[in-house]
């Protein structure tokens, strides 16, 4: 349990870090200083501490991070192929989030039935959200690339 504690307030750490160098990075040109890019880092963290005081179940959160993961993987590697478009990459990914939610939908007939299951009410994981969000993002990028063309840089 302290491992794991650790291991997470490490990561943790590395991000708020690594947010608070590319605001000042990013932004030398304004005239953001450190110190307001700290602030800006705990501001960023707001919700992030509202989620966590609601004690929902880190299981739960896992897999829905996972979820969405899944649904922009194959995009985002797509992006290694000469052909793949910027808006294939992103119309691949948000139907990738669609097909997580599809499986549900259509055994249950509702729309908000497949949210719900897409999001593991008890922290139950099935495969159907996972398998929609593959083979729906990996369609549509794969169709959408051959479909558009590339601009020539």
């Amino acid at each position: 349990m302290v491992l794991a504690v650790t291991l997470v307030a490490s990561s943790v750490d590395t991000l708020q870090n690594g947010i608070a160098s590319l605001v000042v990075a990013r932004s030398e040109q304004q005239g953001v200083s450190l110190v307001a890019a700290r602030w800006i880092t705990v501001v960023v963290m707001i919700p992030v501490v509202l989620i966590a005081l609601q004690g929902l179940s880190v299981l739960r959160l896992f897999l829905i991070a996972d979820l969405l993961c899944a649904a922009i993987v194959v995009p985002v590697l797509l992006g290694l192929w000469q052909r793949m478009t910027p808006m294939a990459a992103i119309g691949g990914g948000v139907a990738g989030l669609l097909g997580a939610i599809l499986p549900g939908w259509l055994s249950q007939g509702s729309l908000m039935a497949g949210i719900l299951a897409a999001s593991f009410p008890g922290s139950i994981p099935t495969l159907g959200p996972f398998v929609g969000a593959l083979i729906a993002s990996t369609l549509t990028s794969v169709l959408l690339a051959f479909s558009t063309r590339k601009s020539e840089m």
